[in-house]
């Protein structure tokens, strides 16, 4: 059975819920976790949809299944990180028992030029890497990385700019930070735990109040050194 918008009667629904956000804090600090990114993209849908739909025969509650069940930051940065694996268990690309409808807007393709390079890494519309080196990322739509970067295993979320010469490892850049030239994250714990939340497994959380105090040591630092 088929609707008029051509979508199958026995569709496979992939639902996010929400609760206080403490789960993903400090992703939560500024919006709810359904506009928590996932795989480079936004998959969000209201609370209530599910009992509704039970209630008017339109599904039954044991057929639902949850988009992702992330507990800590950890499990919500480890799941992504297995979309990159080539026997993932959570297929986007070549299973079509995961088909995911949704509103498509038409951005240009992703840009990668000046001999980048972009391994095991998804990389979203609109997203653009000029001469660096990307591995084992997930790049959402409009970031804009610069020449000489690299970045390892990594989420960068919505609009992100790195500067040139940055280097990045295991780390979450949240919506619209901005990553200055020749910035240094994840590569050394003690020194991250200065500036951002670290999690119990490494991963550098990076939010725009924290990229704030980092710039800020960086500029005092610099000033100490012009002084001396």
């Amino acid at each position: 059975m088929t609707s008029d918008k051509g979508i199958s009667a026995k569709t496979l629904t992939l639902i996010l819920a929400v609760g206080e956000g403490k789960t993903l804090y400090p992703l939560t600090r500024t919006r709810p976790q359904p506009l928590v990114s996932y795989g480079g993209m936004f998959r969000i849908i209201r609370s209530d949809v599910i009992p509704r739909l039970v209630q008017c025969r339109h599904v039954h509650d044991d057929d639902c299944i949850s988009q992702w069940c992330a507990d800590s930051v950890d499990s919500y940065y480890w799941s992504q990180i297995e979309l990159l694996l080539r026997n993932s268990s959570f297929d986007l690309y070549t299973d079509d028992s995961w088909p995911i409808f949704g509103a498509e807007v038409e951005r240009p393709i992703s840009l990668l030029r000046d001999k980048s390079k972009g391994t095991s890494s998804i990389i979203s519309t609109n997203a653009r890497v000029h001469g660096a080196d990307i591995s084992h990322c997930i790049i959402s739509q409009n970031v804009d990385i610069a020449p000489g970067t690299r970045v390892e295993s990594s989420i960068l979320f919505k609009s992100v700019r790195v500067g040139q010469g940055a280097r990045i490892r295991k780390a979450i850049i949240d919506e619209n930070v901005r990553i200055p030239d020749r910035a240094i994250i994840g590569y050394d714990p003690e020194t991250d735990r200065q500036h951002f939340v670290v999690t119990k497994t490494g991963v550098v959380v990076v939010d725009r109040d924290a990229i704030h105090r980092f710039n800020a040591t960086r500029k005092a630092t610099a000033g100490k050194s012009v002084a001396a």
